[in-house]
């Protein structure tokens, strides 16, 4: 399992994970789908925060699967491609 590990997703008058996507997708290469864990978002729902990191990953052809929707999340952790908290 890959872990993304970012602990600033915007620099300032950016957009949201701008800055890192090109090593992102040379970190991801080959990885079709992450596993999400969206506990962080504070001011907006989990959801919003999901839909938020699809369309970024989307644009790198990775499909963003958020634990707060799991039956089980630990599972979904354990099995995953790629991790990004």
């Amino acid at each position: 399992m890959k872990l993304l590990l970012i602990s600033n997703s915007t620099n300032a008058g950016e957009e949201y994970l701008r800055y890192p996507m090109p090593e992102i997708g040379r970190f991801l290469q080959g990885v079709s789908e992450i596993v999400f864990v969206p506990y962080a978002a504070v001011t907006f729902s989990y959801a919003e925060y999901e839909k938020k990191v699809q369309a970024r990953f989307s644009e790198l052809g990775i499909r963003v699967r958020s634990v707060h929707r799991a039956k089980d999340p630990a599972r979904m952790v354990r099995e995953a491609e790629a991790l990004c908290v």
